[in-house]
Order: structure tokens, then C-alpha cells, then sequence
């Protein structure tokens, strides 16, 4: 007896969904974003010292 799946077929409309696209770019976006510190002259001089 032969299975008979119908394999990426049955979930293939939930990735079509343009509501589902969006929503996992959005989630993508976010996660990727890194806030970076503001730094004056001073902090940066003694990273700059640190590095050498």
C-alpha cells in the first residue's frame, strides 16, 4: 500500500500568505537591528588606547 502525502504541497499556502511574509521580515528586522552606543572623544581615546 502506497503512502499517498501530499508532501510541501499541503503547507505551501501558509508561506504564500502576504500577511505571514511580512510578519517574518518584520521579525527578521528587528532581531538583526543592534542599537550602537553614542560615545564622546574621551571613551572613544580610551578604546583607542586599550586596542594598542
Amino acid at each position: 500500500m502506497a503512502i499517498r502525502d501530499r508532501g510541501v504541497k499541503k503547507w505551501q499556502f501558509a508561506y504564500g500568505m502576504p500577511e505571514l511574509i511580512k510578519a517574518q521580515r518584520d521579525m527578521w528586522h528587528d532581531t538583526d537591528c543592534i542599537q550602537r552606543p553614542i560615545i564622546d572623544e574621551h571613551e572613544a581615546e580610551e578604546f583607542d588606547l586599550r586596542i594598542m
